[in-house]
């Protein structure tokens, strides 16, 4: 597949493309070139702390996750409300990447670090995140936490009462 090797979003999707098909090493090189070209691009950031999770680098991924969390701040938004390629809804990239810490935390036995962060995904969008939970093998250790139980109750009452 050929691509403009300077355009960052053109290596942003090659690399998703090849983490969806497990390549991730691939993908760890495609995320790599677009951060060369664009250091401030949140969402490479991210995906290259997702596929360092599943590389076993739990370290170097909580580095980019946290990298992702801190660009993603209003010099950010600002320089990206002029690049509508890489705008997208705010809440839901933050909701996003606290998400993926949460699996991360978790799978590294952080229960209070991924409670909080889970805390954030679902309070930025309860209707998404209330249905991944249940399924996610990543918060397996998290599910057996009082704290979770009391987490899901709390936010399951909240969507009912507002309902």
């Amino acid at each position: 597949m050929d691509i403009n090797c300077r355009d960052c979003h053109a290596w942003f999707n090659r690399g998703k493309i090849l983490a969806n098909l497990g390549k991730y090493k691939e993908a760890l090189v495609c995320y790599n070139q677009a951060l060369s070209i664009k250091i401030s691009y949140y969402e490479a950031w991210c995906e290259k702390g997702v596929v360092l999770e599943k590389l076993g680098c739990y370290q170097e991924a909580e580095v980019c996750f946290n990298e992702s969390l801190g660009i993603f701040g209003d010099e950010c938004l600002e320089d990206n409300l002029a690049d509508d390629r890489l705008f997208t809804i705010p809440g839901e990239d933050n909701a996003s990447i606290a998400y993926n810490e949460a699996c991360f935390h978790s799978l590294q036995g952080n229960l209070e670090q991924a409670l909080a962060n889970l805390q954030k995904a679902i309070d930025l969008n309860p209707d998404k995140y209330l249905e991944m939970i249940v399924y996610d093998w990543d918060l397996d250790i998290l599910r057996q936490d009082h704290r979770f139980i009391e987490l899901v109750e709390n936010q399951l009452f909240l969507v009912i009462q507002s309902s």
